[in-house]
């Protein structure tokens, strides 16, 4: 793992220990640490625990020399190339990680990443199957109609025009306000209504409800 954001802890020298990893870990509150361990406690408690030996990486790495590198739980760097030569399967997790897609078994985007995503990753580099999704599954049937109900009755509401959500993104990025009043500025809240869809937005809200169902069954 390895951050740059402005509440990461600075590594110098590339030298570091456990007790800074512990630090680095925390220093992103975002989705990924979640959810990557809702995947294992999943994998877990649906007894499809399989041993093999897997990289998992987290954050957009620390850079020095022009090169980017992460850190293991004791502290030793890995620089990008020799994470590329790793032995075992690789599972990048969350937008910081994208420049590593080419070079790993598995990568999840998003920031956060969709909630099951990297559940169902694990289920496919380990070559199990998720016991939710078997046909053994008594409620599956049940499972399945509902999610597709529910997608197409919010697709049906975002072609309306209505706005579901708050704007989804799928990268960490600031959305800056419109300028204020000084007398809205005094104020505890402001009414900020939200402008109608555009064409291009309720396609793209559209791909959204489709990917989010998708990550529930594939990752």
């Amino acid at each position: 793992m390895g951050f740059t954001i402005n509440n990461a802890p600075r590594v110098e020298g590339l030298k570091a220990d456990n007790q800074l990893m512990r630090k680095m870990e925390l220093a992103c509150r975002g989705g990924c640490l979640a959810t990557t361990r809702f995947a294992f406690d999943m994998v877990y408690y649906e007894d499809r625990r399989r041993d093999f030996h897997l990289n998992l990486i987290l954050g957009d790495g620390v850079k020095e020399g022009g090169k980017t590198y992460y850190f293991d739980r004791h502290g030793k760097a890995y620089s990008t190339e020799e994470i590329a030569r790793l032995p075992g399967k690789k599972l990048a997790v969350g937008s910081c990680t994208k420049p590593l897609a080419g070079m790993v078994d598995r990568h999840v985007d998003g920031c956060m990443t969709l909630p099951n995503s990297p559940h169902m990753a694990l289920h496919w580099l380990s070559g199990t199957f998720c016991t939710v999704m078997s046909p053994k599954n008594k409620q599956l049937m049940s499972l399945l109609v509902g999610t597709l109900q529910t997608m197409m009755a919010r697709i049906k509401l975002i072609r309306q025009g209505q706005r579901l959500d708050c704007p989804m993104h799928f990268d960490d990025s600031i959305v800056e306000p419109r300028p204020l009043s000084e007398e809205e500025k005094e104020k505890d809240y402001i009414p900020w209504p939200l402008p109608p869809l555009t064409g291009q937005e309720k396609r793209q809200l559209i791909k959204n409800e489709i990917r989010s169902v998708l990550a529930t069954f594939k990752g």
